[in-house]
This record gives C-alpha cells, structure tokens and sequence, in this order.
C-alpha cells in the first residue's frame, strides 16, 4: 500500500462553479435578510463617513450622511435597487480607511527583516546542506 498520492489537476469548471454556486447562495442570503443587511451596512458606512464629518471635508460628507441615516432609518422599506444606489453613491469612503492601512502593511512587508535583500550570506547549492 503506497501513501504517495498523485496530485490531482484541478478543473476550471469547477471553481468557477463553486463560486457560482457561492454568489447565488450570497445573493439568497441578501434577499432573505435585505432590511437586515441594509440596516448594517448604513451603519457601518453611516459611522465610518460621521468620522470624516469635520472642517473642509463637511460639505461633502454631510450629504452623504444624511443619506445613510434616511436609508437605514427606512431599511424595511429599502428595495434592492434603491439599496445599491446608495451604496455607489456612499461606498467610497472605504477608500479613506482601506488605502493607508493597506499601503502601511506594504511598506511593513518591504521592511521585514525575512526579505532576501537582507541575507547575509548567499545561499546556493553548494553549502544549502549546511544551512539545514
């Protein structure tokens, strides 16, 4: 009895089924609990644009603001189409909050100390055995 197992070639049609598959499910989720979900995702978007709600940036934020807080206020209400219109109109302020942190974790990972410009050594075949 051989435990070596043959690597299996995975096929396309399949992932892209099963994501698919997921949409659909994701989808039913949606509709299932859209006052729910337009109720959350107001409020998360609501908190994130009242932090931005400041100084220069007023003029922009308010309406977007008040927007948010009608539509969560109305969330049983809410149709999916109106619910997507709002998210277009508001979704950008993820950018605000998504872009430093993820420019940040870059810079953190050019920086680590595990990166090969920082070997001392170079490492090839011949003394890769004194290396283990």
């Amino acid at each position: 009895m051989s435990y070596n197992r043959q690597p299996v070639a995975e096929d396309p049609m399949q992932i892209w089924g099963a994501v698919g598959v997921l949409l659909i499910l994701l989808l039913f989720v949606i509709w299932l609990f859209l006052p729910e979900v337009v109720y959350a995702s107001c409020l998360i978007l609501h908190t994130l644009w009242g932090l931005v709600d400041w100084g220069p940036f007023h003029n922009y934020a308010a309406p977007r603001y008040n927007l948010l807080a009608m539509t969560g206020n109305n969330a049983a209400n809410i149709s999916y189409s109106q619910w997507v219109n709002v998210m277009e109109q508001t979704i950008g302020i993820l950018w605000m909050y998504l872009l430093p942190v993820t420019l940040w974790c870059l810079w953190e990972w050019y920086q680590h100390p595990g990166q090969s410009r920082f070997t001392r050594r170079p490492v090839d075949i011949t003394p890769i055995s004194t290396s283990f």
